[in-house]
């Protein structure tokens, strides 16, 4: 059995024929301008698409649908202008739902004569998923496959992500009914409590919803799934969860009505930001030596054999300071920093501790073009630093500047600048090469200070306290080096 075109189907065809050539001169156009960008030494942007159909086989009798979801994302480092195409095969029709999601972008969508375009700027790490649904219409046969194209065009690349499905013959006679998918949801997710437990929920998709699916994952793009993820949890609408400390302390979630076969866009992606715990076991826990005065002689790694299962910061050379951090973000407000350390082999006035309340602009941290006056991360922050001199003393700073000053300031070449509180023999000269337990409370009207489950000092700035970064924290003065051993470090919500 052939297809016959007619005058309206030979109309479609034409428009679609004139879109694929615009597109075809604007790809051109966007990869010369991208490699012009990339001539004057400008930074990447890495475009990424798929395509999905939600069935794999339609049996069309008087109407069935479909429903497409394009994901496109940029990896790249710098924000991208990206633009897409989807001409429908002639044995299709646009039937509604047109839905566009973002995280970290921004864009917009439209259909017009069966061609569904968007076009938007992606940042790094951002993406957008776009939904649409198409009724399948009496010109296709039984036997064949309906392919279909996304074009997908910016930061130099020319993306076609496909899919197809195949018409089957019909097993059972449907009534002359219209599909309607189901609406997306709103979903929210509770902030953990200090028994690291939250929960998600989300509104009722209406009538003829025969379940919900929700997914979890430590990635935003979804791009794989955690081991526990829920899948489909019938018609409730909520769930819960509990989980360990662990060092990938984030968790993401999505949720989507489930009508027999059809499927809703999926919720805007909620986050929740749980308790974070190294006890130094695993070395790819992401320590790294984010802020610095002097590259060559700073670094956090993990201790062997006698110092095994701790992690050993080390600063050899006078004068200079530096933060290490694994970058996971702390809870929100209220929640705790607690970690087990000690100096060991100390020379006078070395020193070391941890800081909290540092800001991150998601950019590479360090920055490695400029490792000394980046801006992207630790610009600010709050540092308790123990010194040692015999007994140990506190440092307590609210550092609300970095002034780069290599000439003519004296000692090190980044000053840390703002309010600071010193609290004299803090640790007795005895037991100060022992292991103390060190914990700060962060609330919102400042921070608590225990030494070994002893309160010690309410420190009352806020100006910091919502920037989630911490880490740890070391310097010398005149002397040298500087060497703590931490036996763990955790960071937990508090109700």
């Amino acid at each position: 059995m052939g297809v016959i075109n007619t005058p309206l189907q030979q109309n479609k065809q034409k428009t679609r024929l004139a879109v694929s050539m615009i597109l075809a001169f604007v790809a051109i156009l966007t990869v010369a301008q991208a490699l012009i960008a990339a001539g004057n030494g400008a930074q990447a942007a890495v475009i990424n698409g798929t395509k999905t159909v939600n069935r794999s086989q339609v049996a069309p009798v008087i109407t069935d649908t479909v429903q497409y979801t394009i994901v496109i994302s940029n990896s790249g480092d710098v924000t991208a202008t990206v633009a897409m195409t989807d001409a429908l095969d002639t044995r299709l029709a646009y039937a509604n739902g047109l839905d566009a999601q973002y995280l970290n972008g921004s864009g917009s969508a439209s259909e017009s004569s069966d061609v569904i375009t968007w076009s938007g700027a992606l940042q790094n790490g951002g993406v957008v998923t776009i939904t649409f649904n198409a009724t399948v219409t009496n010109t296709a046969v039984v036997g064949q496959f309906i392919t279909n194209t996304a074009v997908i065009s910016g930061a130099g690349s020319l993306i076609t992500p496909t899919t197809s499905f195949e018409i089957v013959s019909p097993h059972q006679i449907y009534l002359p009914v219209i599909f309607k998918s189901p609406p997306k949801l709103t979903l929210q997710v509770s902030r953990p409590n200090s028994a690291n437990q939250w929960a998600a929920s989300w509104n009722s998709g209406g009538n003829g919803v025969t379940g919900y699916e929700i997914q979890e994952s430590h990635d935003p793009l979804f791009g794989s799934l955690t081991a526990t993820s829920p899948g489909n949890v019938g018609l409730v609408n909520s769930d819960s969860f509990a989980y360990a400390l662990s060092t990938d302390n984030v968790y993401y979630y999505r949720v989507r009505a489930v009508a027999g076969t059809m499927v809703g866009p999926w919720s805007d992606v909620q986050q929740a930001i749980s308790g974070f715990r190294d006890d130094f076991t695993d070395d790819t826990n992401g320590w790294v030596v984010r802020r610095m005065t002097n590259v060559a002689k700073s670094y956090a790694k993990l201790g062997t054999n006698n110092e095994a299962g701790n992690m050993i910061i080390l600063l050899d050379d006078r004068w200079d300071w530096f933060i290490a951090s694994p970058l996971a973000p702390a809870p929100s407000l209220p929640y705790a920093i607690e970690y087990r350390a000690r100096v060991h082999d100390a020379a006078n006035l070395v020193s070391g501790g941890m800081v909290f309340g540092g800001d991150w602009n998601g950019q590479p941290c360090p920055d490695p073009t400029n490792y000394f006056q980046t801006t992207n991360c630790f610009n600010h922050f709050y540092t308790f630093n123990y010194i040692w001199y015999g007994p140990i003393k506190l440092l307590y700073e609210q550092v609300d500047e970095l002034l780069w000053c290599p000439d003519p300031c004296v000692g090190s070449d980044i000053k840390r600048l703002g309010p600071k509180y010193v609290i004299d023999n803090l640790i007795a000269d005895g037991p100060s090469f022992d292991y103390h337990v060190y914990r700060v409370e962060v609330r919102e009207d400042g921070a608590r200070l225990y030494l070994d489950g002893n309160f010690i000092r309410h420190f009352t700035d806020t100006t910091w306290i919502h920037d989630p970064y911490y880490g740890a924290f070391a310097s010398t003065d005149e002397y040298k080096p500087s060497i703590w051993l931490y036996d763990y470090f955790q960071v937990t919500p508090l109700d």
